[in-house]
């Protein structure tokens, strides 16, 4: 679904990326795991046309997506979480998963994607009319992708959806993670949780300034000495 070859990019001419190349593919969980630091951020607004690389590819369904303004990546069915979960706090939960929906002109379904979310996240349904900002970290993270999900992708983006959970939150939202997988969307996530990513990814990369390492799928990196000794610490 998702090619990125040879791509460097960085910020006000200090590059983050060098020669970096990964693939998802259609129905697949891919993990990108590094250091912080590593450029995995960097990777993902590339990817979403927030940053604009100085060289490499993107194809996106055997289509270059490099000079896509990011609002155009919605209507490709390309949604992405970003770190920090960004809700509007003063509104309501149901009005921030509304938002999610604004290229849906159809309000019978909008409110059939509604009933949909609940049905995956039934917190929400239970909190849908408090502010964002009432709510605990998880349920804001669910709430965060959720709206994610309203428009309707097909490729998921979540950037660190686990980072400020408690440990039993985590475990909650990566059974979420996977639920949504065995709907059928594509997923590539960034997490410094590597030992618990990688026992549910299909495919992982690690990183390391900016430039490629390992790749192999889940249980393989799991296995790995290397990445047991520099990146798990274990």
């Amino acid at each position: 679904m998702l090619f990125v070859e040879h791509l460097s990019a960085g910020y006000e001419g200090t590059p983050i990326l060098y020669d970096l190349s990964f693939h998802v593919e259609k129905g697949k969980i891919m993990a990108l795991l590094g250091s912080n630091g590593a450029g995995k951020t960097t990777a993902l607004r590339s990817v979403v046309g927030k940053i604009k690389p100085t060289s490499g590819a993107i194809l996106y369904e055997g289509k270059s997506i490099l000079n896509i303004p990011t609002y155009k990546m919605v209507e490709l069915g390309i949604s992405m979480i970003p770190e920090g979960r960004l809700l509007f706090g003063k509104m309501t939960v149901a009005d921030n998963l509304c938002m999610g929906s604004y290229r849906i002109k159809n309000k019978r379904l909008i409110q059939k994607e509604l009933e949909e979310i609940y049905n995956i996240f039934p917190k929400i349904k239970e909190r849908e009319n408090q502010l964002a900002e009432t709510l605990s970290g998880g349920e804001q993270q669910m709430v965060a992708i959720a709206r994610g999900l309203m428009s309707r992708p097909k490729l998921l983006i979540l950037d660190e959806p686990s980072l400020g959970l408690a440990p039993n939150i985590v475990k909650e939202m990566f059974e979420f993670i996977k639920k949504i997988n065995h709907m059928g969307l594509t997923i590539i996530i960034v997490e410094q949780n590597a030992i618990d990513t990688l026992q549910f990814a299909d495919y992982a990369y690690l990183i390391n300034s900016g430039k490629n390492v390992l790749e192999g799928t889940g249980e393989e990196l799991l296995q790995n000495k290397k990445v047991k000794e520099i990146y798990l610490g274990i």
